[in-house]
């Protein structure tokens, strides 16, 4: 499959995308306007002041939606993986350097944006545009499935046994209770010790399907050439579910098993499977338009920069600096990032942009 790599806020005409996807002119067009209905692709401004528009706040770069001219110049919003009519686009982020085609780069990428989500515990299966409207994307369902089950482990549900003189833990009062003790040395002793176990079902039916959804996962993401960026193994089950084409039977006991789960993983999951079970394709077809990724990486990259440097943004004043700041003009109770001066974008005597809390 033919990779395209495109950069976060790079500006691009008309041409440029059309060289790169080996697109005619009415291909180019309508690939601009899907890419634009997603908030994928925003036009820049043609009176806009600055050249670099990297380091502008993008509704100020950016310029209503309007027909496609050949010379207008269009900034990419969002950094992850599209596939677009059999084309596999990577989307990088403005912070790597210049590079043809930076595959590895965009492995660590592509982690960080799956953890970022986790963390924030988002919605991995879908993408918000810069409007906030959700687009469901079935290659986001299919990670999903394979990122759960690589960290989690099949579904299961756990059921406690008794038995008599296990391996499991005694249960000390149903012994003493019901088990008849032979009394030595003014010590009882039990011949019978009753215990108790956990039991894992591996054939219940939402593991099989769990199962049978991982191996067309699979299937789909090495046609596709998506396994090896995405360092999924190849996954089959022989003893998946034997799934029907209209799929009602496998949603039934979905649906009936999230009314009777509460774990927040196991909830995530069987919404995963509801939604992959009940989209129209369970593969990648030729025509799909799909999507991973976010919309603006630079939230991604300070989220995990405070995580790694462990900052004290929300902490208050008080308990930083400690009795210091008694001989200050600060108010202890003052939390750090609201006493931060924000930067504000100026040309000449008027400004044109001031920034949020950062």
């Amino acid at each position: 499959m033919k990779a395209v790599f495109l950069k976060e806020h790079r500006k691009y005409q008309r041409r440029d995308l059309a060289a790169l996807f080996s697109y005619s002119d009415s291909e180019t067009v309508a690939l601009i306007r899907r890419l634009k209905e997603y908030g994928i692709l925003k036009i820049l401004k043609k009176d806009a002041i600055f050249e670099d528009y990297s380091d502008l706040q993008e509704d100020y770069a950016v310029g209503p939606v309007q027909e496609e001219s050949v010379d207008e110049k269009y900034s990419i919003s969002f950094v992850g993986l599209l596939l677009i009519n059999n084309k596999l686009v990577y989307c990088y982020p403005k912070y790597l350097p210049d590079n043809e085609e930076p595959f590895f780069e965009m492995k660590t990428v592509l982690q960080v944006i799956t953890r970022y989500k986790q963390r924030k515990d988002q919605d991995i299966f879908e993408f918000t545009d810069d409007d906030s409207i959700k687009h469901s994307s079935l290659l986001s369902i299919m990670i999903f499935l394979m990122s759960d089950y690589l960290e989690n482990g099949l579904y299961f549900r756990k059921e406690e046994k008794l038995e008599y003189n296990g391996l499991g833990e005694i249960q000390w009062e149903r012994t003493v209770n019901g088990e008849m003790a032979y009394i030595q040395d003014n010590q009882p002793y039990y011949m019978n010790l009753v215990t108790r176990r956990s039991v894992y079902d591996e054939y219940d039916q939402i593991t099989r399907i769990q199962k049978a959804a991982l191996n067309a996962v699979s299937s789909a993401l090495q046609d596709k050439g998506l396994s090896d960026i995405l360092e999924f193994p190849e996954i089959d089950f022989p003893d998946a579910y034997e799934l029907n084409t209209d799929h009602e039977s496998v949603l039934y006991l979905l649906e009936k098993e999230l009314n009777v789960q509460f774990g927040n993983r196991k909830i995530r999951l069987i919404k995963a499977l509801i939604s992959y079970y009940s989209s129209t394709s369970m593969f990648l077809t030729e025509s799909a338009f799909e999507l991973y990724g976010v919309s603006s990486f630079a939230h991604v990259w300070e989220d995990v920069c405070q995580e790694i440097l462990n900052d004290h943004l929300h902490t208050r004043l008080g308990d930083i600096f400690g009795k210091a700041i008694k001989d200050t003009e600060w108010d202890p109770s003052e939390i750090l990032i609201n006493v931060i001066d924000k930067p504000r974008w100026t040309y000449g005597n008027s400004v044109c942009k001031e920034s949020g809390d950062t």
